[in-house]
């Protein structure tokens, strides 16, 4: 009896009967047939990584160029040195964004305690519907 390899996906089993091994390959084929087009990225074997510390190297990537900040000649793990990458720009961005934020707060507060007092100058301005109610029944004789 002969025996064929199938993929491990397709049965439990890694060998099969030639009879089951041709109507399985008919599947696989039609799946294959009916993927979808025109959804999957371009795939450039031949992608170019380049690193801050001027190395570069080739690999397979859906982009074209690729830039690091560290790779495996200049990362310390792998060259024994200690080294400090610049987070300045980012701590910097930070500082600015929170004084921008408090500024932000400070200009709210201003807003909301100016409608504040503009609700109160109208209520001391104009008396309630309660009051009004009060004094129309004072000047209705009983």
């Amino acid at each position: 009896m002969n025996l064929a390899i199938v993929p491990r996906f397709a049965c439990s089993n890694y060998l099969m009967p030639p009879q089951i091994n041709s109507r399985l390959s008919s599947v696989f084929l039609l799946y294959y047939a009916l993927m979808k087009a025109n959804i999957h990225p371009v795939w450039h074997a031949e992608a170019t990584v380049t690193c801050a510390c001027g190395n570069t190297f080739t690999t397979g990537s859906s982009m074209p160029a690729i830039r690091v900040e560290i790779c495996n000649k200049c990362h310390p793990f792998f060259t024994g040195t200690q080294k400090f990458v610049d987070t300045l720009g980012q701590v910097d961005r930070f500082i600015k964004k929170t004084e921008s934020s408090k500024i932000k707060q400070e200009e709210r507060k201003k807003i909301l305690e100016a409608r504040k007092s503009r609700v109160e100058n109208k209520t001391k301005d104009r008396p309630s519907l309660k009051d009004l109610l009060m004094q129309a029944r004072k000047q209705i004789p009983s």
